[in-house]
């Protein structure tokens, strides 16, 4: 039995708590059952060589320990590690028959040019030889390609794991719906909306009566893993119950985001938040304190095991982190990934990067006991405007934070 090989430990007070950043889950414990466990580990020790002066102290340690092998945090020679696995979204093109008021990459009818069919395939060829777990053909709207049956082809031909497609949803038909059951593992459609009021506000007229319509297409055939997805802000907050019941009708997986002020969401905002450059949106469902739900570690591996790859072939960590600093280069300009994650030294490492950039891992918070749970992404922790705003989100979270991860 040993310690699983990506854990962090913090501690506080008299409790420790031992997370796997592959997986999200964790264990609480107490500084001596730690210790204990640790020192077993260390001295090659079996719980049956110890002396217990109370049957109650054995229990403890043994269910301490059935815990952190439940979490894969301690492991034996018979468990295989859940590792971080790899994934990858493809920017078919930046261009799409919409003009979403929020949109991240700013697509809309700019007609950028679009790489070639050679392209994109190239592209394809390396990323899996990358191996990744899943690859998502996204946009702009990927269906926009003429060639889009012909890509699609190819990497189902060629790649055996799992193929998402990203999509607004209106330019599926019964023809190319075909297409996407035959090929496609998932769906991912955004509406952004739960009724064709809230919809058009930020899609466009008559885009939610086309997307519902195109779902149940799709669902005729006999394809059901269909998601759909909605940016939530203070403004709007109050329709989520509403989304999660249309998803239950529809028969589809919800998808909640938290709005991002980036690209068109730059000049959008007020339809989404109120909230000034000095506070922050945080989603009264995450402050629940009656809520059931565990909180997870944050697992991001952005640049590492999760890449986005854009129209013209630049590779970036995620599409929250699309500055010019954080761009790995050019996936056409290299015979294979691994050649964009490390510089000539092999020592590049963009998360070290993005975590020197973000408030969120300054002075204040690196070495604080509530890190690893205060944001599901660090994207959104780099997109707040000021120290004061995340001074408000440290003080408002807290609480909450501490009542359910240290028991307090």
């Amino acid at each position: 039995m040993k310690w699983a090989k990506n854990i962090k430990v913090l501690t506080r007070g008299t409790k420790v708590l031992i997370a796997n950043l592959n997986n999200g889950k964790w264990v609480r414990t107490s500084n001596e059952a730690y210790a204990l466990i640790k020192n077993m580990l260390s001295e090659n020790f079996d719980i049956g060589d110890l002396i217990f002066e109370e049957p109650d102290d054995k229990k403890y340690i043994e269910e301490a320990i059935e815990a952190l092998m439940e979490c894969q945090l301690l492991v034996d020679s018979k468990t295989t590690e859940t590792d971080i696995k790899k994934n990858i979204s493809i920017e078919l093109t930046n261009n799409c028959n919409l003009h979403c008021v929020h949109c991240c990459v700013e697509a809309g009818e700019k007609r950028k040019k679009d790489l070639s069919t050679e392209e994109i395939i190239d592209i394809f060829n390396k990323c899996i030889s990358w191996n990744p777990k899943m690859i998502t053909l996204s946009g702009g709207e990927p269906l926009l390609r003429k060639d889009f049956k012909e890509l699609l082809v190819y990497l189902r031909s060629n790649y055996n794991g799992h193929i998402g497609v990203s999509t607004n949803g209106t330019l599926i038909t019964n023809s190319n719906a075909d297409l996407l059951v035959k090929y496609a593992d998932q769906i991912d459609i955004s509406i952004d909306g739960v009724d064709e009021e809230t919809c058009s506000i930020v899609r466009g007229k008559g885009v939610f009566e086309n997307v519902i319509r195109n779902i149940k297409v799709l669902q005729d055939k006999g394809f059901n893993n269909v998601s759909l997805s909605m940016v939530f802000s203070d403004k709007n907050e109050y329709l989520e119950p509403a989304f999660l019941e249309l998803n239950r009708q529809l028969g589809t997986t919800p998808i909640t985001r938290v709005f991002a002020e980036i690209g068109r969401g730059k000049d959008s905002k007020n339809i989404f938040s109120d909230k000034g450059i000095d506070d922050v949106y945080i989603p009264e469902t995450f402050l629940d304190l009656n809520s059931k739900q565990q909180l997870g570690v944050r697992t991001c591996s952005a640049g590492r095991n999760q890449l986005f790859v854009r129209y013209n072939g630049e590779v970036y960590p995620c599409p929250s982190y699309m500055k010019r600093e954080y761009c790995l280069g050019n996936i056409l300009k290299v015979q294979k990934i691994d050649e964009l994650l490390v510089d000539s030294e092999g020592k590049k490492d963009i998360q070290e990067l993005m975590l020197k950039t973000d408030m969120l891992y300054g002075k204040k918070c690196a070495n604080c006991e509530l890190s690893l749970f205060c944001w599901t992404c660090p994207g959104e922790a780099y997109n707040l405007k000021s120290e004061a705003a995340l001074e408000k989100y440290c003080e408002t979270c807290k609480p909450m934070l501490l009542h359910k991860i240290w028991g307090e």
